[in-house]
């Protein structure tokens, strides 16, 4: 509107001086000449308008561009990282759930042969209805987000030993097997089981990925002073020990069992957020062919603990 008024006026501007010089002149060539400059001017004046108009008609219209292309950018790496955090959800689940469906599979395997007496029909149907809840509780976790899971005080011994219970008919089929040991009755903690149980399960199949046949899964469970101490050791491939300081990194394998067994490098790290979330520390240790060690600290009490200290002399 502001450019509008100042052509107007440039425009009424010659009208009067053409019309003045029209009048005082006595020689129609100076009306002619004085006319032409005033419309010249008038011309050069549209036309460097029209070019500034121009310069910032590009100059929007290109930071429109880059601001789409942005925009594009942006959505782009959005769908990329929901991609990627469905995927790593997917991956979760199935770590979580393989286990205990293989487990139910296999029992139902071993009843629908009917060969079973009534009491073994009554455990196998028990241990079937535990790896259900199991996995019931393992959802409402994962899906749920915890917020409905209550934080309870329960004996590690207890869990630790029917994991290995649940899981003997499934590391039979390996040719595997699981010593549990311990020097207290009772180690009582609070924490979430299933989160535990979830732990174990995910270490049990990361083993029967790389041990041979005919080996042994030691599970020790301490009873500290003011935490509780799990030591799981398998004797399968092991890595160097420089890459065991990297296991629990999301989709990290090490060199050694990455040649022998596709994975995705999930199981340790689900380990990992595990101890995190109740404010434990998970520490590895492995040999290249001498299988590994996961060293698990639980709080008791569901405190933090202090991550500077070491487990070098345990």
């Amino acid at each position: 509107m502001k450019e509008i008024l100042i052509y107007v006026w440039l425009g009424i501007s010659i009208v009067v001086i053409s019309t003045l010089v029209s009048f005082f002149a006595t020689d129609d060539s100076w009306v002619i000449i004085v006319s032409g400059v005033l419309l010249m001017m008038l011309f050069i004046c549209i036309l460097i308008h029209y070019r500034i108009k121009k310069a910032e008609w590009e100059r929007d219209l290109q930071m429109k561009d880059e601001t789409i292309e942005k925009a594009k950018e942006e959505e782009t790496g959005r769908l990329r990282i929901m991609e990627e955090d469905v995927s790593q959800f997917k991956r979760k689940i199935a770590h979580s759930v393989r286990m205990p469906i293989a487990i139910i599979s296999g029992y139902g395997d071993v009843l629908s042969k009917g060969t079973c007496s009534p009491e073994e029909t009554d455990v196998y149907i028990a241990k079937i209805c535990k790896n259900i809840k199991y996995l019931s509780n393992t959802f409402r976790l994962v899906l749920d987000n915890q917020e409905d899971v209550e934080c309870t005080e329960f004996d590690a011994r207890v869990a630790v030993a029917e994991v290995a219970e649940q899981a003997q008919h499934y590391l039979k089929k390996h040719n595997l097997r699981m010593e549990i040991n311990s020097g207290s009755a009772s180690v009582m903690m609070k924490g979430y089981e299933t989160d535990l149980m979830r732990a174990l399960y995910n270490l049990i199949e990361n083993s029967i990925k790389y041990m041979k046949q005919g080996n042994t899964i030691y599970v020790t469970v301490e009873d500290l002073a003011d935490e509780v101490l799990i030591i799981y050791r398998d004797n399968g491939v092991g890595l160097r020990s420089e890459e065991a300081e990297q296991l629990g990194k999301l989709n990290y394998q090490g060199t050694n069992a990455k040649n022998q067994v596709k994975g995705t490098g999930t199981g340790l790290y689900i380990v990992r957020m595990i101890m995190e979330k109740h404010g434990g520390i998970m520490d590895v240790r492995s040999s290249e062919n001498k299988g590994f060690v996961v060293y698990m600290r639980f709080p008791k009490h569901g405190e933090t603990l202090d991550n500077r200290e070491s487990l070098t002399n345990l």
